[in-house]
């Protein structure tokens, strides 16, 4: 390939590092662009009279991408979101209740109201979302909902580990395995969902 095209699509890839796999998309439809070109021509094309500049070109393919990505990363949330409910669930049904336990009520409150505040955040996130995908106007942003919904979710989740974690404490059972491993289970997809947010704040074109 001729060196000002190979340049050109090395620009492309550094304008989308954020998320390699599109990237990689990408650069390979604007190869696929440039070798038609070529052919039709019998000979080498400037690729920026060809594309356009790569940043213009790359964040342009990557607009487009960016409202599913975003609608992904709510998916995974809402997983999350199940995975806090559940484990909730699961300590009132193995663990011993802690009202007695005056000490913990920063947990308890960051617990309950946090897996509220990311319910009602993640719900208005999707609204959004729907809304602007479908040319509606909506005066809240999608992606800083979402951004509010796994912080909130966060919080909570470290609530309801502590809650957990004084349980298992206070009476240390198998049963109390079970929501363990929920908690377990909770802190991977947080993990997944911090990973995701770090590539989905950077599409061009969210709001």
């Amino acid at each position: 390939m001729d060196p000002a095209a190979q340049l050109y699509l090395h620009a492309v890839r550094t304008a989308l590092a954020f998320d390699p796999a599109l990237a990689d998309r990408v650069a390979a439809e604007a190869e696929d662009h440039l070798a038609e070109a070529e052919e039709a021509r019998g000979g080498a094309v400037d690729p920026h009279l060809c594309l356009g500049p790569p940043d213009a070109f790359a964040h342009g393919i990557a607009a487009a991408h960016g409202p599913p990505r975003l609608a992904g990363f709510l998916k995974l949330l809402l997983t999350a979101l199940l995975l806090v409910t559940l484990t909730m669930r699961l300590r009132l049904a193995f663990l011993p209740p802690l009202e007695a336990e005056a000490w913990l009520w920063p947990a308890r409150l960051a617990d309950r109201w946090g897996l509220i505040a990311a319910t009602l955040a993640a719900a208005l996130a999707g609204v959004g979302l729907w809304r602007q995908r479908r040319g509606k106007g909506w005066r809240l942003s999608p992606r800083r909902l979402a951004w509010v919904g796994g912080a909130a979710l966060l919080l909570s989740s470290l609530g309801g580990g502590v809650l957990t974690a004084v349980g298992i404490a206070t009476q240390p059972t198998w049963g109390a395995m079970i929501p363990l491993a929920t908690t377990a289970a909770e802190g991977v997809a947080l993990l997944f969902l911090a990973g995701e947010y770090r590539r989905v704040r950077r599409y061009p074109g969210l709001v």
